[in-house]
């Protein structure tokens, strides 16, 4: 697990995402299970998940969850 770590920090600072030890999107699907579980037991119920839009289907209150209330400057943008 450290490699992984050590090696996502490599890429940062060199900014070369091709040296990645895993694919992104494999990263961002393997991490997005996690969270969408996190979800659920804060919320302590069964939950419908649209893969295509990432949004929770008619669920305001868990789309809250999907991300956070950035301060300025440091603001995410609507559309990466």
């Amino acid at each position: 697990v450290l490699a992984h770590f050590t090696n996502f920090i490599d890429c940062v600072k060199s900014r070369k995402w091709q040296n990645l030890n895993a694919d992104i999107l494999e990263g961002h699907m393997s991490t997005s299970l996690c969270h969408l579980g996190n979800i659920a037991c804060r919320l302590k119920r069964t939950l419908n998940f649209d893969p295509s839009s990432e949004k929770f289907v008619n669920d305001a209150e868990a789309n809250t969850y999907l991300t956070k209330i950035y301060r300025p400057p440091y603001l995410l943008p609507e559309r990466i």
